[in-house]
């Protein structure tokens, strides 16, 4: 994707070690990291920047959809992107098969930039609209930014997964507070079907401790270093 491309890490099952997906990280062929500059550069941008962008991310989709036949992919969008009309167009004409591979998550930051009005803080008809078209839909990084317990209860039926992070909802947190925060969310998933991904897992003892939680997809440096693809 020109000077974006992706990386891989997997979402397991931590009791059985079986992978359930793997999440497409980008990155930036001139830095290390998540090239957060350059994709809000990018954002902020004229239309036909973003659609070229669009056009490489398909391009890219398409190789993985043939080079790993059994991994579904999580795929991160942001809420400004939501925004976009290009973003829906886009999404309307991937393929069948290929929207039942995507999970498409959508990362925490609020909109700069709104282009339809809505009374909420967070794009609920934007949410119906990807679940109408068939594609599963988490919030990455609940409880933090826009994607907080209340926009969550928003958009709850067009959900299947949430993601909380020990880097970013963590890392203030003592143990006893990261316990009732699991439980918290782990409350959320109960009678629905929604799942519940811990992401940072470093340790054995964490990912063990989680188990004893019932949360069993998990995501890390534990299992998997994010690698290119």
């Amino acid at each position: 994707m020109s000077d974006f491309y992706f990386v891989g890490q997997q979402i397991i099952d931590a009791k059985t070690h079986e992978v359930h997906d793997v999440e497409l990280l980008l990155r930036y062929k001139k830095k290390a990291g998540f090239p957060e500059r350059e994709f809000h550069k990018l954002l902020n941008s004229t239309s036909t920047e973003y659609i070229a962008y669009l056009k490489d991310l398909d391009k890219a989709l398409n190789y993985l959809k043939e080079e790993y036949p059994d991994y579904r992919f999580s795929l991160n969008f942001t809420q400004q992107e939501l925004e976009f009309p290009e973003t829906l167009a886009y999404l309307e004409n991937v393929a069948e098969d290929m929207r039942n591979r995507i999970l498409i998550e959508v990362t925490e930051e609020a909109p700069e930039k709104r282009f339809t009005d809505y009374p909420e803080n967070i794009n609920v008809s934007a949410f119906k609209r990807l679940h109408e078209l068939g594609y599963k839909i988490a919030l990455d990084d609940i409880m933090q930014g826009n994607n907080s317990i209340g926009n969550f209860m928003l958009v709850r039926p067009y959900i299947s997964r949430i993601k909380w992070s020990f880097v970013n909802g963590g890392q203030n947190l003592n143990q006893q507070q990261i316990y009732w925060t699991i439980k918290l969310l782990r409350s959320l998933t109960v009678n629905e079907q929604i799942s519940l991904v811990v992401e940072g897992v470093e340790e054995e003892m964490v990912s063990y401790w989680l188990l004893t939680m019932n949360v069993h997809n998990q995501q890390g440096f534990l299992f998997a270093k994010p690698e290119k693809l």
